[in-house]
């Protein structure tokens, strides 16, 4: 499956005017549905094409992985800071697993997947069940308390902009 969305990527900006025609003739769609959906279908497929250009592709496949690495190595830090023993291999894991969880319907802030999510990646890693609930516990509220500081920055900032 991936290997299919993949190829579609590369292939289905060279199809745009195919899709336009058959948006098109859909019958089940009014006209202002079909205009919609064939102006959605065209942005789509110019962000697609970005993705031809080999250095965009690099630099984006370059910061995602450097992403990735800060983010590890913050996990690892903070596991570290709470004596818990964890390999950046493993933080990699962790970050992946929760990255996942997102997909799973929850409450507000994934509180109890996220923490279920957790508890399950770490304990075959050798992390006992109390020190992986305190770990992703403080994890999630410093993650609150850095997000909420510069959302409120940020709002104060644009604000102060706009009365300027």
């Amino acid at each position: 499956m991936g290997l299919i969305g993949l190829a579609a990527i590369f292939i289905l900006p060279y199809f745009g005017g195919l899709t336009r025609k058959l948006i098109m003739t859909f019958p089940l769609l009014k006209d202002t549905g079909r205009i919609k959906l064939d102006q959605f279908l065209q942005q789509f497929l110019v962000g697609l094409k970005s993705l031809h250009n080999f250095s965009r592709v690099m630099q984006f496949a370059g910061l995602t992985g450097l992403i990735w690495l800060m983010d590890a190595i913050g996990t690892v830090f903070l596991a570290y800071i709470l004596k818990i023993p964890l390999l950046l291999q493993q933080a990699f894991v962790l970050l992946a697993a929760l990255g996942l969880s997102s997909a799973i319907p929850s409450t507000p802030g994934y509180v109890g997947v996220y923490q279920f999510v957790a508890v399950t990646t770490l304990m075959p890693f050798g992390v006992l069940q109390a020190d992986a609930l305190a770990y992703i516990l403080i994890s999630q509220i410093l993650g609150y308390i850095i997000i909420g500081f510069w959302g409120l920055l940020s709002f104060w900032q644009f604000n102060r902009h706009i009365a300027a």
